[in-house]
């Protein structure tokens, strides 16, 4: 079986290095992508590598590992916060970023139904123990047969007067 490299070029909002970047996995060309698309690559399980070049302008090579039956899945941009914009003109390899998308489910976690064998414990970590409130303690004033709460507080200072 095989595993599924898949990358999306999607830029929210305007981007300045939009074209058509050239895909490099573990050294070798395995395609182009153009904005607004995605592609779709089969990968032996193991560990990878991947990065993206356009022209001069690069992106950082990114290392995974991907399972039997997983899909990784990155989504590439040119668009960069401000300062590492500028600073890619000296060094181009922070030209073009590829994230890894946190979202990634197996062909056989998909297939299998909601309220599976594997939902149950994973909403059972989800939920916080439970524990009772707490309840305020009684707090006795030693000359005076009078008994605060210690969610009263601003009776205090009266009582230290007496």
């Amino acid at each position: 079986m095989t595993a599924t490299l898949k990358l999306t070029h999607k830029a929210i909002g305007a981007e300045v290095r939009r074209g058509t970047y050239d895909i490099a996995v573990d050294g070798q060309r395995a395609g182009s992508l153009e904005m607004n698309d995605a592609i779709e690559r089969p990968v032996v399980p193991g560990r990878h590598t991947v990065q993206l070049r356009n022209g001069r302008n690069s992106s950082r090579t990114e290392t995974f590992d991907a399972a039997e039956s997983e899909t990784v899945a990155f989504r590439c941009t040119g668009k960069r916060f401000l300062p590492i914009f500028l600073a890619s003109f000296i060094v181009p390899s922070l030209a073009l970023k590829l994230k890894r998308k946190q979202a990634r489910l197996t062909n056989q976690r998909a297939a299998e139904p909601p309220g599976g064998a594997g939902d149950e414990s994973r909403l059972l970590r989800m939920i916080p123990p439970y524990a009772e409130p707490r309840r305020p303690q009684p707090l006795v004033v030693s000359n005076q047969s009078t008994v605060l709460h210690a969610q009263s507080p601003h009776l205090l200072p009266q009582l230290r007067n007496v």
